[in-house]
């Protein structure tokens, strides 16, 4: 009597076993279904949409009131003439090729996120705490890094004159570019200045004779 009890209960704890690790996978499987829509509904052409148009009116409220940490100049030039630009062509490109569409708009979120990280980082490395600096400034490199490999894989996508574009921008002087970014690129010979962010020609230095 007492090994048919004992086989009973071993049968019933199996029993539960089962149950429970199938109503485990169950939950595990919804979860990662609700994961996936949940990613999916990110990586909308709609979303992506309603998150650029609000970067995008950050960007020109930040200045507005002069945030420390507004993204502006050379930057805000590249956000605003380039890879905004390059952005709509890839997404147009690529619209028959989900996967591919996926990894830009992926690319995109993470390029606008990057830009406030960066300017974030930078803004406290000057004006934290001093013990944290360090920190700030490795956060800000990373960013700036990642900022860069995405920049040059938009150009590279859209060809060698967007690729030349690129190089054109970033090697020009800081002072080529207003702040807003959304002004053109000062000629040579041209800065705008950094009080009134007009455009004028650059001071030459005299040499004695």
């Amino acid at each position: 009597m007492g090994i048919l009890t004992l086989v009973i209960a071993g049968a019933a704890v199996y029993v539960i076993f089962r149950i429970l690790r199938a109503l485990d996978e169950k939950q595990a499987a919804k979860d990662a279904q609700q994961l996936k829509e949940a990613e999916e509904r990110r990586l909308s052409s709609e979303h992506v949409a309603k998150v650029q148009a609000k970067f995008e009116a950050q960007l020109d409220q930040a200045l507005e009131i002069k945030l420390p940490d507004a993204i502006r100049g050379r930057r805000a030039f590249v956000y605003w003439q380039l890879m905004r630009k390059w952005f709509g062509l890839l997404a147009a490109q690529s619209r028959y090729d989900e996967p591919k569409a996926r990894k830009i708009r992926q690319d995109w979120l993470s390029y606008m996120d990057l830009l406030d990280d960066e300017a974030r980082a930078k803004f406290l490395s000057c004006e934290g705490k001093e013990d944290k600096r360090s920190e700030y400034d490795r956060n800000a490199h990373a960013a700036a890094l990642e900022i860069a490999a995405i920049e040059e894989a938009f150009a590279a996508a859209i060809g060698p004159e967007a690729v030349n574009e690129l190089g054109r921008v970033k090697s020009a002087s800081y002072d080529a570019f207003d702040n807003t970014g959304k002004r053109p690129m000062a000629a040579l010979g041209y800065r705008y200045n950094s009080f009134s962010q007009e455009l004028e020609p650059k001071k030459v230095a005299s040499t004695a004779s």
